[in-house]
């Protein structure tokens, strides 16, 4: 009898002191995390060049992402995703946002936005409220 695979968490923030902290803290609860520095680089890794579909084959699957980050926005990052119809829950993690950006993560489908600096409980209930969503397909 195999063991179920473990929650997989995408970072991807340009910060990598925090990038590093966020991997500890998740892999504590049991989690396989892979970090990256900005959004490009999360989407090489994540399509296929070959097929132009995602590579990513975890079920229970999430993506935490920096608002403000050079080069594309979490917001472009989201758009992508939706263009190729990748269904990952996102949680937006900022230190500098806005309401407005916050309500139009929301619309856009987005599964929390959150404010630096958060604090463990609440950035584990929505990352455990994502993987849930992810589990049961309703990203």
């Amino acid at each position: 009898m195999s063991a179920e695979p473990k929650p997989l968490v995408y970072v991807v923030d340009n910060d990598p002191m925090l990038g590093s902290v966020l991997k500890m803290m998740l892999e504590q609860e049991g989690m396989a995390v892979r970090l990256f520095n900005c959004a490009e680089t999360f989407l090489a890794d994540l399509i296929d060049p070959a097929t132009g579909f995602s590579r990513f084959s975890a079920l229970k699957t999430c993506v935490i992402v920096d608002v403000c980050m050079p080069g594309m926005s979490a917001l472009e990052l989201q758009e992508k995703l939706c263009e190729r119809s990748i269904l990952l829950p996102l949680i937006f993690l900022t230190g500098q946002g806005t309401i407005p950006m916050g309500v139009n993560a929301i619309k856009a489908g987005a599964e929390d936005f959150l404010t630096k600096p958060v604090s463990r409980e609440q950035l584990m209930a929505s990352v455990h409220a994502a993987l849930e969503k992810a589990w049961f397909g309703t990203a």
